[in-house]
């Protein structure tokens, strides 16, 4: 089929030599070498076909041709720009959409909504959830989720490997109730999740554990999981970012054996186009001060190995 409108880009062209007094001057103007603009040009006049310049003096005019058709698509362009500058002024204003696991959002990120728009302006529109849809169907700029099976299909950034910690209820101290090594906890009740079934077993296979299966009390979410420790009903796993709010709470205390939790987070986005937004970088940005702030609070709280922070370490 035969083009029937000429190409943006050679129209532009055709603008921009308009408005100066060489080609060389337009070529700049738009960010071209002075070749791939008289190429533009050329094209256009092909299409046209006529000449739109009269190149015969040392500025390129225009010809009565060339005239009628700046008047005529010149006001088709502003249209064009407004529109695309609109659009994109929308796409800039509407709020940053993030998703992310319901313990996470609850525990950790909303109570600092707040805060982050008092320090940088930034409003969340905050869906919890997890799987590819939230990605496929472009309903979110943001996911933030442990070990994602999705992640590797679209652009991330995945954070450092989070240790965990036995917990009790603070009140335990170093009575019967806080396990002293991995050996006593065969003797305890054990608290989990149910949609985090695994992180028990990977966490004492990190950890050396040697001795007999061990029985655990499920629970639905992480959430209730340390509030039950928190009540004296046994022992949680505490994960940083999860454990935050009852650490800074002291409502529980941290038994004195870590080891690495086998969970790192990752930041997934469902384009690049995403990661070109201000809002993104800004909220980034925050994210992982916030993160590494409460690292640092899960360490002291715990009083044993290396602090480890949660900055990115490599983006696919």
């Amino acid at each position: 089929m035969a083009q029937r409108t000429p190409s943006l880009a050679a129209a532009e062209a055709f603008l921009a030599a308009t408005r100066h007094e060489s080609f060389q001057a337009a070529a700049e103007d738009i960010g071209l070498s002075p070749s791939a603009f008289s190429r533009r040009i050329q094209s256009l006049e092909a299409f046209v076909g006529a000449p739109l310049f009269d190149r015969s003096s040392g500025r390129p005019r225009l010809t009565p041709v060339g005239e009628g058709f700046r008047q005529d698509v010149e006001p088709a362009l502003q249209t064009i720009a407004r529109a695309i500058a609109e659009m994109r002024a929308r796409e800039q204003s509407r709020p940053l959409r993030v998703v992310t696991s319901h313990t996470l959002a609850l525990s950790w990120l909303m109570p600092r909504l707040g805060r982050l728009y008092l320090e940088t302006g930034l409003k969340l529109d905050l869906k919890t959830g997890r799987g590819g849809r939230y990605l496929r169907s472009g309903e979110i700029d943001l996911a933030i989720w442990g070990d994602p099976e999705h992640a590797a299909e679209y652009p991330h950034e995945r954070l450092d490997p989070l240790d965990a910690v036995p917990a009790v209820a603070s009140d335990a101290g170093e009575g019967e109730r806080m396990p002293g090594g991995l050996a006593e906890l065969a003797a305890q009740r054990l608290l989990r999740a149910r949609n985090a079934a695994n992180l028990w077993p990977a966490w004492l296979a990190c950890a050396g554990y040697t001795g007999p299966p061990l029985a655990y009390a499920e629970f639905d979410t992480t959430h209730f999981v340390y509030e039950s420790a928190a009540s004296g009903l046994g022992v949680a796993l505490a994960v940083p970012l999860l454990v935050d709010r009852f650490v800074r709470e002291r409502r529980l205390a941290a038994c004195r054996f870590r080891a690495p939790a086998g969970v790192r987070y990752s930041l997934i986005w469902p384009t690049a186009a995403v990661r070109r937004r201000g809002e993104f970088r800004i909220f980034r940005n925050w994210l992982l001060s916030e993160m590494e702030e409460s690292q640092r609070a899960f360490d002291s709280w715990c009083g044993v190995g290396e602090p480890r922070t949660a900055s990115a370490r490599s983006a696919a």
